[in-house]
């Protein structure tokens, strides 16, 4: 099985049918060096294997079967972040060295951590994310809201666990031969999977990256991503309830999503040694260094300058020069709980 699905790559689950399917797609010797995996998938549609309009369907029993006899590196290291605090840029520069394998945040993985353990019928996504969209409406009744809880249908701990390393497995599976060290960088909101990803990575290191919330609140509104947008995530992922933000401006709502973060970040701080924290503000360069030394990475003088060059452009479009203004204004009085959380993090780590 090795040699026949060498560079074929699960991309997505499918959840509209009792049965968990799973989309795979050839990649050949494309290499993971986008911002996101999703633009890699993207770039792969050119293949001839690809361009047939259809993709080939499996069970999760043949993922798992898949993963198991492939040769793949093992995660040197996953990477949470808070969003818009330099991860991004990071995994770039991880992927400037052609050993390295650097996923970031593929589709694929928010599936099985995710989607899998909530099994959404479709109705009940729907109809959920359209009243959340509808964010200041009361729209939806709190006795809809629960009937619609009622519809999920759970799946099992094991087959979930199995499926996320098995999809681990197979995005970092030795496609080029020299393939050393290999970076998961998460979706932000799979903070809230850290116990289950230390518990099936015991070993392995994670960095988590962040960023003085009111910058990441003003980026956040000038370009939402999911987290941000009321109802893309369910709202339980973040122990948020419905009626606990139908009425929140969208900076308000992506403060009190920051609160979480940040709650989480700390509890991690004191429990959890193998880790390593990088703040945006000490700058990328700096954050490299750390991460460097944390992971007993060398980067030689090439490697430095290369990086040094990197710095210069935006993270998610590498051929545009980045330029940001400082904050001026004080923040919100919604927001200072969540940049409480964040000075008193920066102070855990002093």
């Amino acid at each position: 099985m090795n040699e026949a699905i060498k560079n074929w790559i699960p991309v997505k689950l499918q959840f509209d049918s009792d049965t968990v399917l799973v989309h795979w797609q050839y990649f050949d010797d494309i290499l993971f060096d986008e911002p996101f995996f999703e633009s890699t998938i993207q770039k792969s549609l050119i293949l001839s294997e690809n361009a047939h309009g259809f993709q080939p369907v499996t069970s999760l029993e043949t993922l798992s079967e898949a993963a198991q006899s492939v040769d793949s590196v093992p995660p040197t290291a996953f990477i949470f972040h808070v969003s818009r605090c330099g991860s991004t840029l990071m995994t770039q520069m991880l992927a400037l060295n052609k050993d390295n394998i650097v996923v970031s945040e593929a589709p694929i993985l928010d599936d099985a951590l995710r989607e899998m353990a909530f099994k959404i019928k479709e109705n009940y996504e729907k109809s959920l994310q359209y009243s959340l969209r509808f964010i200041g409406k009361k729209i939806a009744t709190h006795d809809s809201v629960q009937n619609w809880s009622l519809q999920r249908d759970e799946l099992d701990e094991e087959v979930i666990n199995q499926t996320i390393q098995s999809v681990v497995a197979l995005m970092g599976q030795k496609r080029i031969g020299n393939e050393k060290n290999y970076f998961i960088k998460l979706d932000s909101w799979h903070i809230f999977y850290y116990e289950k990803l230390r518990k099936l990575y015991p070993n392995t290191p994670f960095i988590f990256s962040y960023r003085r919330p009111d910058e990441v609140i003003r980026s956040q509104i000038q370009l939402n991503g999911m987290h941000a947008v009321p109802g893309l995530i369910q709202l339980e992922v973040f122990g948020l309830e419905l009626f606990e933000v139908m009425n929140l401006q969208q900076a308000d709502f992506v403060g009190r999503v920051l609160e979480k973060y940040y709650e989480k970040f700390l509890k991690i701080v004191e429990s959890d040694t193998n880790v390593l924290f990088v703040d945006y503000k000490d700058g990328i360069i700096n954050n490299m260094s750390k991460l460097g030394e944390f992971l007993g990475l060398h980067f030689d003088d090439d490697y430095k300058e290369k990086m040094r060059l990197r710095s210069q452009f935006h993270s998610k479009n590498p051929s545009a020069t980045f330029s940001e203004k400082p904050l001026e204004e004080n923040s919100p009085l919604a927001q200072e709980k969540v940049i409480s959380l964040y000075k008193k993090l920066c102070d855990s780590l002093n």
